[in-house]
């Protein structure tokens, strides 16, 4: 049985094009080679990628001496990426963060089938937003570096500051869900 498509290639192209600002030493073509992934996979936005394919970019990475911050730093780059420029204006037309936030549920859903997403305002300036692991899937730590560096970008977005994020349950270190809580200054 083949693995399950779970991760749209904009997340892998969004990585490849902050790998070719902030590494230009590596080869591309290489690393995606590396990771069993062909460029034309990450050049069509209706392409989703498995597992295998984004552990083995991961791994291929690392191999190369990356940085392992790489994956929250390509998350907060994901914002101004553009590959995902569609989703970037998509966003923007919510007005605020808050309403970014609670609407992650549908917009999550564009780029990863991985896990699911449940926002909760806590306040006009706080939001609690939980995410767990579809049946069958098996998420790496790596994965949740990278989720944080995209929600922290998300306030970002709007206020063109990080956000304060804390990371209270982690489904990586024993928790049944992964539970992020995002503020920021108004």
């Amino acid at each position: 049985m083949a693995e399950k498509p779970l991760y749209n290639s904009r997340i892998i192209s969004t990585f490849v094009e902050y790998i070719k600002i902030t590494h230009p030493n590596i080869n591309i073509e290489d690393l995606l080679i590396d990771s069993g992934i062909n460029s034309y996979e990450i050049e069509d936005e209706g392409h989703w990628l498995t597992q295998r394919q984004v552990d083995n970019f991961h791994d291929a990475l690392i191999e190369k001496g990356v940085d392992p911050s790489i994956f929250r730093e390509a998350g907060r780059f994901m914002i101004s990426s553009r590959s995902i420029a569609t989703i970037r204006q998509f966003i923007m037309g919510f007005i605020t963060p808050i309403h970014a936030y609670t609407m992650l549920e549908k917009v999550a859903s564009y780029l990863n089938l991985g896990v699911t997403f449940k926002a909760n305002k806590i306040s006009s300036n706080k939001v609690e937003i939980i995410t767990k692991t579809v049946a069958g899937v098996n998420e790496k730590p790596y994965q949740c570096e990278n989720r944080q560096g995209s929600l922290e970008a998300v306030a970002k977005l709007f206020t063109n500051r990080l956000p304060l994020l804390e990371h209270p349950a982690c489904m990586h270190q024993g928790g049944a869900h992964c539970q992020y809580i995002i503020s920021w200054e108004e």
